[in-house]
């Protein structure tokens, strides 16, 4: 609890729910979203119970609405989500829980990335996180502002985005980068100042 309240705050309530909450579907959202194409059925069908297949549904339909993946439990999702895939795809059949192993989930994440075009996201992305928040940082110090142009540009790479604690630390590396740059550039101008002072005495 306390490493949380040191962290910075980049989001607002309403954005990080907005980026980082399992979504909250209508009924409209859930014919839209939980519609599959041929290739999104594939991969569903292919799953080996059908307790994985309609955790993949879930996760297909939240892929298309966030661009992330959510790691849940059936008793910790919308169980109106839950009845709307089962009455359409399942013939109404019923769950107890989701009883999927890690490999499973692991494995449907990645297909859902290949089915998408997204590549899941890995610190081996660090270093271009961290020189587009750097050219970021010169434009505005605002946390909120550096936060919300990452996430575009996690999207417009199609990249999963980071969890929102590796999003916290990189925008406060970087502006803590900045506030000693801009330190420096104050003080190497205050010496240049006195020297030409003394020069001209």
């Amino acid at each position: 609890m306390k490493e949380k309240q040191k962290r910075l705050s980049i989001l607002s309530n309403l954005e990080e729910f907005a980026f980082y909450g399992t979504p909250d579907f209508d009924n409209a959202q859930r014919r839209q979203y939980f519609a599959f194409e041929p290739q999104e059925r594939n991969l569903i069908e292919g799953c080996s119970s059908l307790h994985a297949k309609v955790y993949c549904a879930l996760q297909i339909g939240y892929f298309k609405a966030k661009n992330t993946f959510f790691k849940f439990s059936l008793h910790a999702i919308s169980q109106p989500d839950v009845n709307f895939i089962l009455a359409r795809y399942f013939n109404g059949q019923t769950l107890s829980a989701f009883m999927i192993t890690k490999y499973e989930h692991y494995f449907q994440r990645r297909e859902i990335c290949r089915l998408f075009g997204y590549r899941l996201w890995s610190n081996d992305f660090l270093p271009e996180t961290y020189d587009r928040a750097k050219t970021i940082v010169r434009r505005d110090i605002s946390p909120n502002f550096i936060s919300n142009e990452l996430l575009s540009f996690f999207k417009n790479q199609n990249i999963v985005r980071p969890g929102y604690t590796t999003l916290q630390d990189v925008v406060s590396v970087v502006l803590t980068q900045e506030r000693n740059r801009l330190k420096l550039k104050l003080q190497e101008l205050f010496l240049t100042s006195a020297y030409l002072r003394v020069c001209l005495s």
